[in-house]
């Protein structure tokens, strides 16, 4: 599952191709799939389609998220993980999450773990309930 960023959505948005799309989240530090980048690319033309973007929408991009998932819970009623269209989960483009959930569960308690922190060397997920983390560190590129 890709972490969208405000930053990163907006990149996105202004994706011609799914090579582009592909090459964004890669820039970001992320991986994705050609499956997946032809899914989010089908997602970004649909959304694309449905409207231009509202002074909201542009201000959304500009930074901050909208809810934090820890406090505030899913704006949703489905599990983390769901794709965008295709259920009833909050569109990428309307909601960005601080502590956004994850796909990824806690071995412990068996429910989504969170992201807590993220750079570009290192990333951070908790669990909501119990005291597990799980760290991942990036060696940077050297050239």
């Amino acid at each position: 599952m890709i972490n969208m960023t405000n930053e990163l959505r907006a990149k996105l948005l202004s994706a011609n191709s799914v090579e582009e799309v592909d090459q964004f989240v890669k820039a970001d530090g992320q991986e994705i799939t050609a499956e997946e980048a032809s899914e989010l690319w089908k997602e970004i033309e649909a959304h694309k389609k449905d409207a231009e973007l509202s002074i909201d929408e542009l201000e959304s991009v500009s930074g901050g998220a909208d809810r934090d998932w820890l406090k505030q819970g899913c704006a949703a009623t489905v599990e983390a993980g769901s794709r965008c269209r295709s259920n009833d989960f909050c569109s990428w483009w309307d909601v960005t999450y601080d502590h956004a959930p994850q796909t990824e569960m806690c071995p412990n308690c068996k429910i989504n773990l969170y992201l807590e922190s993220k750079t570009t060397t290192r990333t951070v997920y908790k669990c909501q309930t119990c005291p597990y983390t799980k760290e991942e560190q990036y060696m940077k590129d050297s050239h």
